[in-house]
């Protein structure tokens, strides 16, 4: 069985060639292991063989593990089964979107007459992202702000403070919060934005606050 991310698929090798004389005639386990790397257009890619069986149907059972290498949007599937990790019974090279399909199950080997890979369990389990969750209403996302105040943004007198107050021309923060705002506010649960400042001295008593409402009310912390 592979496992990689939410992609999981199980199979099994039956009706495979026995290429050992011995292995024909004492029907020991010829299926040991995949090869462990595969050359595939001069990229390398893992794969596996964890275990086999010789059951009464006279079949070589085995469950296969898959190298994958990318390939655009999907990835390939690498099954290579191999006896006594010496000779190569049969090979597959299909990818995820083949194995889901509706009618599919089986699959040849590529050497004739190697065999077939039966599969008896595919899936593909979609994981949502972040932004997935978040349109489904999911996710609860509210946007909150705060002001530098401190004397690093200069003097608000001054054209070039962060802070600075020109008639019909936004400051550098009011540009920053108009613009993340478009952005991230259609996606809150609310159109009110709190909206706080640090480190100003706040009058009437010019008393230094590293929390306090834009607004000028405390009660009244979110701006629309």
């Amino acid at each position: 069985e592979i496992q990689p991310g939410t992609e999981a698929a199980s199979a099994g090798a039956g009706a495979l060639t026995n290429l050992d004389f011995y292995t024909e005639v004492f029907m020991s386990d010829p299926i040991r292991h995949a090869s462990e790397q595969v050359d595939l257009g001069g990229q390398q890619a893992e794969g596996e063989l964890e275990s086999s069986a010789f059951n009464s149907m006279g079949y070589f059972d085995v469950v296969v593990n898959s190298a994958r290498l990318n390939r655009g949007n999907d990835q390939v599937l690498i099954y290579l089964c191999v006896q006594k990790g010496v000779n190569t019974i049969g090979g597959l090279f299909t990818t995820m979107q083949h194995l889901t399909q509706p009618a599919f199950s089986t699959a040849p080997l590529s050497l004739s007459p190697g065999g077939r890979l039966l599969f008896d369990s595919v899936t593909r389990n979609y994981e949502p992202s972040f932004t997935d969750r978040l349109c489904r209403g999911e996710i609860e996302l509210n946007l909150m702000m705060a002001v530098d105040f401190t004397a690093s943004n200069g003097d608000p007198n001054q054209r070039g403070s962060l802070h600075s107050l020109v008639p019909g021309v936004p400051n550098v923060y009011e540009a920053v919060m108009r613009t993340i705002g478009n952005i991230v506010l259609p996606l809150c649960s609310t159109d009110y934005i709190p909206a706080y400042g640090f480190g100003a001295k706040i009058p009437p008593h010019n008393n230094l606050s590293h929390c306090f409402a834009l607004s000028g009310v405390p009660e009244r912390y979110t701006v629309q």
